[in-house]
């Protein structure tokens, strides 16, 4: 796992440095993760009151290829922090990621646009209370749109359905001591704040 995080990083650093040649944009963006954790259990499992949203934050950088003046790709890499409040033990779950979202962008208007994609996250740490300590790869849709405030200046709202299991569902028993399968998904909204080193 720590062979792959380290290849999507010099990865990444390689197409910034070919970006610095090439007609790209590439900028740093920052800003706040609004996270809980979904719960899909058997009636009556007895798990549904466990998890509240938690507030958390992710920081990191962003390519962009234009295949035109309405459409492009982009690429970034995060540092993501996310997670829920565990209401039962009353503590905060945290699970924190190198994020790297691959996203299908549409401008409708030269200020606005829309996109659409996968986000891919590397659980590079959890914290001590944390029971999903089995699965390290997280896989999320996300979907979301942004608006350049300035030449470079922007903001972004996003949404990402996370599509794995956090954990192995098949060991957690009800009540009763009787196996129910339960599986837990990443649920998280992003509001960022962009800033465009070059590019239009």
């Amino acid at each position: 796992m720590r062979t792959i995080k380290l290849s999507i990083l010099f990865l990444f650093l390689s197409l910034f440095s070919f970006s610095l040649q090439a007609q790209f944009n590439a900028g740093l963006k920052a800003g706040l993760n609004f996270s809980n954790i979904n719960v899909d259990q058997q009636k009556g499992a007895g798990f549904d009151e466990i998890f509240d949203a938690k507030t958390g934050y992710h920081v990191g950088a962003f390519l962009e290829n234009s295949f035109s003046a309405f459409s492009g790709v982009r690429v970034e890499a995060m540092f993501s922090t996310k997670g829920a409040e565990n209401q039962l033990a009353d503590n905060e779950l945290n699970l924190d990621y190198l994020a790297i979202p691959i996203l299908y962008k549409i401008k409708p208007l030269p200020f606005f646009a829309i996109h659409a994609g996968g986000e891919f996250g590397f659980k590079l740490e959890e914290s001590k209370e944390s029971i999903f300590d089995d699965h390290n790869l997280d896989v999320s849709w996300a979907f979301g749109a942004s608006i350049k405030l300035f030449q470079r200046l922007g903001i972004e709202l996003r949404y990402l359905h996370g599509s794995t299991d956090l954990g192995d569902g098949t060991r957690y028993t009800d009540i009763n001591g009787d196996p129910v399968d339960v599986k837990f998904k990443n649920r998280s909204y992003q509001l960022s704040f962009e800033y465009y080193l070059f590019g239009q």
